[in-house]
């Protein structure tokens, strides 16, 4: 009877159904972000529409019972050192490159003009660029990939309070892991 709800298996997930009565799975439920201005937020959406930026690899959105969202993203070095040469950035390596001023304005850029379309309490407020990225033999992720959101957030704990104290967050999180 736990399992049911008005005549619904109830999963954990969270979905809608189209004009055509089927339904897509959209999220999980424990993943929701709820802000605290009481805002319930799927992450994965916000971390969808942050992968589309060309270089960026991963995401992952936080802001439980906080007042603006924050992302810890990674980035596909080789798209990355590709692009900073189309634009004639001079770098000597990829850390180099990852710190630097012309690449964080540039995903700021990048971040603004992809969530144009968000509500504004899903956009992000401030990133950090993680040194490498998230993996299974790290326990970041699960065997299928997923991200561990709570290990991530014990991980990257500091990273992630320094993004919520000041007003522009770190460029690379070098010394997090």
């Amino acid at each position: 009877a736990e399992a049911f709800c008005d005549g619904w298996f109830r999963t954990g997930d969270i979905g809608i159904i189209d004009g055509d009565d089927y339904i897509t799975i959209t999220d999980r439920k424990k993943d929701l972000i709820v802000n605290s201005a009481g805002k319930n937020i799927a992450p994965q959406k916000i971390e969808s529409v942050l992968k589309t930026i060309p270089y960026v690899s991963q995401a992952v959105v936080f802001g439980d019972r906080k007042k603006h969202l924050v992302t810890l993203l990674t980035l596909d070095e080789q798209a990355t050192c590709e692009y900073a040469r189309e634009k004639g950035w001079t770098f000597n390596s990829f850390t180099e490159l990852a710190a630097s001023s012309e690449l964080r304005q540039q995903l700021r850029k990048e971040i603004n003009d992809k969530s144009r379309h968000l509500a504004d309490y899903e956009k992000i407020k401030q990133f950090a660029v993680l040194p490498s990225e998230l993996s299974v033999e790290t326990g970041e992720l699960t065997a299928t990939l997923k991200i561990k959101r709570n290990v991530v957030a014990a991980k990257f704990k500091d990273l992630l309070e320094s993004l919520y104290k000041e007003e522009t967050s770190p460029a690379l999180a070098s010394s997090m892991r």
